[in-house]
């Protein structure tokens, strides 16, 4: 049987006044090997507000000045594969620190019926983007976890071709390419490999909503509902559960 003690979580992003709020949440669930993984500029007496402990990861920017970095790929990759590295716990369950749930009931739960599916949410799980992989909140084995960040980092720094995947993009065709799969075929791969919770089942989630770009607001609750962008994020364009992967 999984216990909390077996997965170790990954908070990863540019640490603002709330991020602390994360560390919190995630204690108070009893998950006790948690990892802030940020980059080497970032304010980290923003975190003193919390009382629990954590470990702090600081990531150097790369030297090279052109990187695939559409949809913050890359740093997502980078900031990933660097905590993956310091967690002590065989899965790993990876969140940003714009975003906060308080209670992963639901998600573990499933995680601990499907140990061997790569569990996620709704959240930006686009119907319309071909391997759309959400990638906001994930939790699988950390081996995995490692292998696809790594993938991730070396595409984004391999400055020849053309930047034309989106970051989900990147992760469903790199989770699917470490498993052996074929991305001609993600619907069947995603299917036999991909567990999808509903954000409705995370009671008092607040999700981040683009808050680096032009929308400029952070932490909305009840996606996909609350965002000045909804016309986009609604159930209809989003994958809900694997099952819809058709």
């Amino acid at each position: 049987m999984i216990n909390k003690k077996d997965i170790s979580v990954v908070i990863q992003g540019p640490i603002d006044d709330r991020t602390f709020e994360s560390i919190d949440s995630y204690a108070e669930q009893g998950f006790t090997d948690i990892i802030v993984s940020t980059w080497e500029d970032e304010d980290l007496s923003l975190l003193e507000k919390t009382k629990n402990n954590f470990n702090v990861v600081l990531c150097q920017y790369p030297d090279k000045v052109k990187i695939k970095n559409e949809g913050a790929k890359f740093y997502i990759a980078k900031t990933t594969l660097s905590g993956c590295l310091q967690a002590k716990g065989e899965y790993v369950l990876k969140v940003r620190s714009d975003e906060l749930y308080p209670n992963l009931d639901k998600f573990i739960n499933n995680f601990k019926n499907h140990p061997n599916r790569i569990h996620t949410t709704n959240n930006g799980f686009w119907k319309h983007i071909p391997a759309c992989f959400s990638n906001h909140i994930f939790l699988s084995k950390k081996s995995l976890m490692i292998d696809c960040c790594n993938s991730i980092v070396r595409y984004c720094l391999d400055d020849s071709g053309v930047d034309d995947l989106a970051a989900e993009q990147v992760f469903g065709i790199s989770f699917i390419q470490v498993l052996g799969g074929s991305t001609q075929n993600w619907k069947e791969e995603f299917k036999n490999h991909i567990f999808i919770t509903p954000c409705h089942d995370l009671p008092d989630h607040l999700h981040s909503g683009q808050s680096s770009s032009r929308y400029r607001f952070r932490r909305h609750t009840d996606y996909p509902n609350n965002r000045p962008d909804g016309k986009h994020h609604n159930l209809k364009n989003l994958y809900n559960h694997h099952s819809e992967i058709l």
